[in-house]
């Protein structure tokens, strides 16, 4: 089968990298596959095959608040000289262009692949008109990345026969062969609790929260913040304001992430809304528990009994009382093996087949063969 996944930019995300994991685990298993990015991307990126495309467009050029000709067009020829089976759009603006290419490959099976609450995004009401629209006659089928946000695509866009939810998956030898000195980390060691938070510094994760959370925690607690993004210099002002400098660290865009997980007690999270978050899983697989707000498919990927904990969205005492009392069992030997077995499920391996089965179902639901693309 011949995979082309299309993606907004080549950087270090959730959704930009599971398709490139996804991408390296079907030539392993025999598929073609290939990446397109819309623009480019100056920091840390997913690994890249060599046939990969990266089309570098201008994303803050004036007609991208409709479409940009000129990325279209790059978009359709790359298509075309694929021939792809599965057309699969990851989110962002990749929806909007994405829909208006497929006439390059009208016999290849198109679908969305969402990995967020629709809810969250759609916060206009010519969105929410428009958006659907755009959705039937782009797409045939639909993959949530949870039980939850695959309900609310139900919900925003349709898609009810032609849906499953599978959960992101991650490929684990990306996280154990990354290596790096963590000397340059600015905060000692404390003997306190090591809390670590990866996201965008952006409206959605509440970067903003995590301050407020190490507020009310002891003060041997230190946080390491890594990411990139708007609201980086709010979040430096309000470490700033707090006089928690000697307790932060503002990492930025790091290659190192799996390093930097295992150096640390626990992963804390405070979005106002995810899917199946990748970092959550990648967390627990470098033995840590996540404490996290009880938002979107986190229930789906935290286990119920297991080390971590999700509390009430929005409550900051019990995300802060949480944090405290997980850190105190983080490094146990018990804890770590319990996260690390509880990842597994979650493994490219075992996700990887699930959207082949997917892609395959859907194909012959529409009655279309492989050769067909």
């Amino acid at each position: 089968m011949r995979v082309l996944n299309i993606i907004q930019k080549p950087q270090r995300r959730g959704a930009e990298t599971f398709a490139c994991d996804l991408g390296w685990w079907l030539r392993r298993a025999g598929h073609a596959a290939r990446i397109v990015t819309l623009y480019g991307h100056d920091g840390p990126r997913p690994r890249l095959a060599d046939d990969d495309v990266v089309l570098d467009c201008n994303q803050a050029g004036g007609l991208e608040r409709v479409v940009d000709p000129v990325l279209l067009w790059r978009l359709v020829r790359e298509i075309r000289r694929f021939r792809p089976d599965v057309v699969q759009c990851n989110g962002g603006r990749t929806v909007k262009y994405g829909a208006l290419a497929r006439h390059a490959a009208p016999k290849a099976l198109w679908v969305y692949r969402n990995i967020d609450s629709p809810r969250f995004w759609l916060k206009s009401r010519r969105a929410r008109l428009i958006m659907p629209l755009v959705m039937k006659s782009g797409f045939d089928a639909a993959v949530g990345v949870s039980e939850t946000t695959l309900r609310e695509v139900h919900a925003a866009y349709g898609f009810q026969d032609a849906s499953r939810a599978i959960p992101n998956g991650v490929d684990f030898l990306r996280l154990d062969t990354q290596t790096t000195s963590v000397a340059d980390r600015p905060l000692g060691m404390t003997g306190g609790i090591s809390v670590v938070w990866v996201g965008a510094l952006g409206p959605q994760k509440r970067p903003d929260v995590a301050v407020e959370v190490l507020r009310r925690l002891p003060p041997d607690t230190t946080l390491t913040m890594v990411g990139e993004g708007p609201w980086r210099q709010r979040v430096a002002a309000a470490v700033e304001s707090a006089r928690l400098g000697d307790r932060v660290w503002l990492a930025g865009n790091r290659e190192d992430v799996g390093p930097l997980l295992r150096s640390a007690d626990l992963l804390l999270m405070t979005s106002d809304t995810e899917g199946i978050p990748a970092v959550a899983v990648e967390a627990q697989h470098c033995g840590l528990p996540v404490v996290a707000f009880d938002v979107g498919g986190l229930r789906e990927c935290v286990p119920h009994e297991g080390p971590g904990t999700l509390v009430r969205h929005g409550d900051l005492d019990a995300l802060a009382s949480a944090v405290v009392a997980v850190g105190r069992q983080a490094r146990s030997d018990e804890s770590r093996a319990q996260c690390v077995a509880w990842a597994d499920a979650f493994s490219i391996e075992r996700i990887g087949p699930k959207y082949l089965e997917f892609f395959e179902e859907q194909r012959r639901r529409r009655g279309l063969d492989v050769s067909d693309g």
